[in-house]
């Protein structure tokens, strides 16, 4: 009944969003290129963003009139689009990109399905907006973005903060560790990203870097070293480059003082070593996780019905893996 109703919605934002004429809307260049991009893989991205629907709403006991939904890291808020389109009055959306919220805005007031409200920031930001407006979600969902979380460990922690007593939240990402085909391929574009200048192109997302991360790492600590007069050698100074990947530039630094004091150096993740994000934001590139890890730390975030879907026995004949997590 639930699938049935969903995948309605579906065909019927499908037929909306390709009769959309996307240049004509007054958006960013980086939501403009996505949506047009998007329309060539429509119908099987809508069929995603249904999966996580039917599943959120047949773990939920709520009828679709009380649900108060969560798209997560929306970008072009298309999983909202949908939810709204079914039906779910209470449709909030939510990005750390400034131009995404308000470019998603445009995009659905164009095809006259309005958010509830729209929520600029992190998870930080999501859990002032509950406490200032008693907003809390009985419905969470995103798609291809807790690879890009820089602390995941410390969301899952904390994404409670945002939920209610009945709360189901599906997480999906197409980074999938337990594909080898997807492990091998994002593997090679952590070495790209370490290692290579990128190119500023139409539909650049300006708040990424265009610089190596590599590269951006020894500017930092570089920096930081001639700031505070200390004296390190070249092969200290790489050393800490090659130990500090997968650091934001403020735990970069206080990965420099740690060496001063005692000559630890950072912990590099020893199952996935390639695993690296871009400095100044801690925007992973495709972070490659432990989900086992990530079920056991959702228990003890009081989503203690917490599993992974499909089962990650079989995760690797899928091309993406999932978290369920029901309070």
């Amino acid at each position: 009944m639930v699938f049935r109703k969903v995948n309605r919605a579906a065909e019927e934002l499908y037929k909306k969003i390709l009769a959309l004429d996307v240049n004509k809307l007054n958006i960013g260049d980086y939501n403009k290129k996505y949506l047009l991009d998007i329309k060539k893989s429509l119908y099987s991205q809508l069929q995603r963003y249904a999966y996580i629907l039917t599943w959120i709403l047949s773990e939920n006991n709520s009828a679709i009139e009380k649900i108060k939904f969560l798209d997560y890291g929306g970008g072009t808020g298309v999983l909202s689009l949908l939810a709204k389109q079914l039906g779910i009055a209470e449709v909030y959306y939510n990005d750390i990109y400034d131009i995404s919220c308000k470019d998603a805005k445009t995009i659905a007031d164009s095809l006259h399905l309005p958010k509830r409200d729209y929520i600029e920031g992190d998870l930080d930001d999501v859990i002032q907006y509950c406490k200032r407006t008693n907003v809390y979600f009985n419905g969470i969902g995103s798609n291809d973005v807790i690879e890009h979380i820089y602390d995941i460990d410390d969301f899952f922690m904390n994404i409670d903060k945002i939920a209610d007593e009945t709360c189901t939240m599906f997480m999906c990402t197409s980074a999938n560790p337990y594909n080898k085909t997807i492990k091998k391929r994002l593997i090679k574009g952590h070495k790209i990203a370490e290692t290579i200048k990128r190119k500023k192109v139409y539909g650049w997302k300006e708040r990424d870097s265009i610089y190596a991360y590599r590269d951006i790492r020894r500017n930092i600590i570089e920096e930081y070293i001639k700031e505070n007069n200390i004296q390190l050698s070249e092969e200290q100074i790489q050393i800490l480059v090659d130990r500090t990947i997968g650091l934001i530039e403020q735990d970069i630094k206080k990965s420099v003082d740690i060496y001063l004091q005692n000559g630890k150096l950072p912990k590099v993740d020893q199952k996935y070593p390639s695993n690296t994000c871009d400095p100044y934001t801690g925007n992973w590139a495709e972070h490659l996780m432990d989900f086992e890890q990530l079920l056991e730390t959702l228990k003890n975030a009081s989503f203690y019905r917490s599993r992974s879907v499909p089962t990650i026995k079989k995760a690797s004949h899928s091309n993406h893996i999932s978290i369920l997590g029901i309070k």
